[in-house]
């Protein structure tokens, strides 16, 4: 089942709870470069029950930004295929967030790469993004 694009927040500003940083420049920098037909992360996760082994269950097709509180939040536009929607009900599965794969510089000799850079985004039980609301309810079987 391959739906319509979701526009879902990922990210946002500030300091994480694993001791990151995310500048407000770096996700609007991220938005700004987005080029689908040069990169297009994927979303991945190992929520299936396959231990070490990662699903693909979609593509980063677009990125904004959302001011909100004065705080910069991330979407993302997930195109996503059959493995996205396992969930019969948003309260089947334990809370499931995105965490994002950033790369906010490039080392002094790739200049020529776009930067910061959206590598992925991954699927997981466990948020290191502060206020970050779970995704279960866009997961659920249609």
């Amino acid at each position: 089942m391959i739906s319509k694009p979701l526009w879902i927040p990922v990210a946002r500003d500030g300091d994480t709870t694993d001791g990151r940083n995310i500048p407000t420049q770096d996700l609007l920098d991220m938005v700004s470069r987005f080029d689908p037909a040069v990169y297009q992360p994927k979303v991945y996760g190992s929520l299936h029950g396959y231990e070490n082994t990662y699903v693909t269950s979609g593509w980063v097709c677009g990125l904004r930004t959302k001011n909100k509180d004065g705080v910069t939040w991330l979407h993302a536009l997930i195109a996503t295929n059959n493995n996205w929607f396992f969930l019969e009900s948003e309260d089947e599965y334990p809370p499931i967030y995105t965490s994002v794969e950033l790369i906010p510089k490039w080392s002094e000799h790739e200049q020529k790469y776009v930067q910061p850079l959206l590598v992925g985004i991954c699927l997981c039980n466990n948020t290191v993004i502060k206020d970050l609301e779970p995704v279960n309810k866009y997961m659920v079987k249609r």
